[in-house]
């Protein structure tokens, strides 16, 4: 029996072996690789940028708008009493598992991170479900786990799923409107941040390189479980304990976090002293981003990569992390120094992977940048 099951064997000893590598640098530029899901399916900041400076001007915003398109952030704020305003956004995200209920949760917190990082409480949402096509039950039996998934992460956070549309697609997605309730002087702004503030975030980075790496087979099943524990991490109690304090705080998503942290610093003219040692990483994202795995997004986004500013070379490794698309990925805020500390504290006694990870600082005349310094540590 030996002789004859380890010949067999032998024909299955290297499965999977080329699956299990990166896409090169040609399979990417030529759209060869396989594309990710989650937030890196967002469509990248260049096109974005481009696409909208082509359209005409909009009418200038009632006067009940506080936040719109003329000073972009996370989520539009209409006020709508004396004392009290709305947060709307509306986000969307393709499939990355296999699991419908999974996704559905990890959707579903990803689109309220953008009313909680304005410093608001989400209150009702409406979903948008895309279903791809097949026979009628499969396609009720994957929506019922979808908005069931989704349920579970809304009805913990209080927030009415208040109506809704569906539609087929290629591939399954779910996306949803968020409105939130806040008191208008409390807004927190991606701009706002002093020199001298401190960078806090909540959540380690490092989705995007996962994923990537578990789409080709290449993630353990100890890295892939590590990231989806973290993007099922609600951002609600970080942002509670952060909004008191924050003069800027935005969320971590898809341009990554020398993306989002870039966005923050344009709207202030400052520059920031980024720690690369202290930023978190998850479970095996180093080692994987070292290997050569990347998300599909984060060529696009490393064309903001000019801004980066270091004593030596950064590695590819390095902007692959830094630009790293992240799904529902934790907060970026900028705290004033005497409130940094307590804060972390208070975020890490709440299981939030929270670390102090840079400073702003003067961009001294010169044009706004990201001064790198340190290397990024184990994860």
């Amino acid at each position: 029996k030996d002789s004859i099951d380890r010949p067999f064997m032998a024909m299955f000893s290297g499965f999977g072996r080329e699956m299990a590598r990166p896409a090169t640098e040609a399979e990417l530029a030529a759209g060869m690789a396989m594309r990710c899901g989650g937030c890196a399916a967002k469509i990248g900041p260049g096109p974005l940028s481009r696409a909208l400076s082509q359209l005409p001007p909009a009418p200038k915003p009632q006067d009940d708008v506080l936040v719109g398109l003329d000073r972009p952030d996370d989520a539009a704020v209409i006020a709508v009493a004396p004392g009290l305003a709305e947060v709307e956004t509306v986000d969307q995200i393709r499939a990355f598992v296999s699991d419908p209920y999974l996704f559905g949760q990890i959707a579903a917190l990803h689109a309220l991170s953008d009313v909680i990082a304005m410093g608001a409480i989400p209150t009702r949402a409406q979903a948008l479900a895309i279903a791809p096509h097949a026979a009628p039950g499969k396609v009720e039996a994957d929506l019922v786990q979808l908005l069931a998934g989704a349920r579970r992460a809304l009805d913990a956070h209080q927030v009415a799923l208040v109506g809704g549309h569906s539609s087929e697609g290629d591939s399954l997605a779910l996306g949803f409107s968020v409105t939130g309730h806040i008191d208008p002087g409390a807004i927190r702004l991606k701009t706002g941040a002093r020199t001298g503030d401190r960078l806090v975030l909540t959540k380690a980075i490092g989705t995007g390189v996962v994923l990537a790496a578990d789409m080709r087979g290449a993630a353990t099943g100890e890295t892939g479980q590590a990231a989806i524990a973290s993007m099922l991490q609600s951002n609600f109690c970080a942002g509670r304990i952060l909004a008191p304090f924050a003069r800027a705080m935005t969320d971590v998503t898809g341009f990554g976090l020398a993306g989002h942290l870039l966005e923050m610093l344009r709207g202030t003219g400052l520059s920031a002293q980024l720690n690369l040692s202290a930023v978190p990483l998850l479970e095996g994202a180093l080692a994987l981003a070292k290997a050569g795995f990347r998300s599909s997004l984060t060529g696009q986004n490393e064309v903001l990569a000019g801004a980066l500013r270091s004593t030596r070379a950064l590695e590819a490794h390095e902007l692959a992390l830094l630009f790293d698309p992240q799904t529902s990925g934790g907060l970026l805020a900028a705290l004033p120094p005497d409130a940094a500390a307590g804060c972390v504290e208070a975020l890490r006694g709440e299981g939030h992977a929270a670390a102090l990870i840079g400073e702003i600082v003067s961009a001294d005349g010169a044009e706004v940048e990201i001064r790198c310094e340190g290397s990024f540590g184990p994860g």
